[in-house]
């Protein structure tokens, strides 16, 4: 594994939540994930509501670390 860009998560996790075009979040939320390498990099950022949430709640708690 790879270090995480936390300043890249935030950014892109910051879009993602400030978005109201779902393709737009779907896209930053793919960022997120395969930098902290949660989801497999394949290009694929149809996210299911599943997925999205686990992502968000996996990077607040990856950012919440660094408090």
């Amino acid at each position: 594994m790879s270090e995480i860009d936390k300043s890249y998560v935030a950014k892109y996790l910051e879009k993602a939540e400030n978005t109201n075009n779902e393709a737009i979040k779907n896209d930053c939320l793919y960022r997120v994930a395969t930098q902290m390498e949660v989801i497999p990099c394949d290009g694929n950022t149809n996210l299911s509501k599943e997925q999205q949430e686990a992502i968000v709640n996996t990077a607040k708690t990856l950012l919440n670390d660094e408090l």
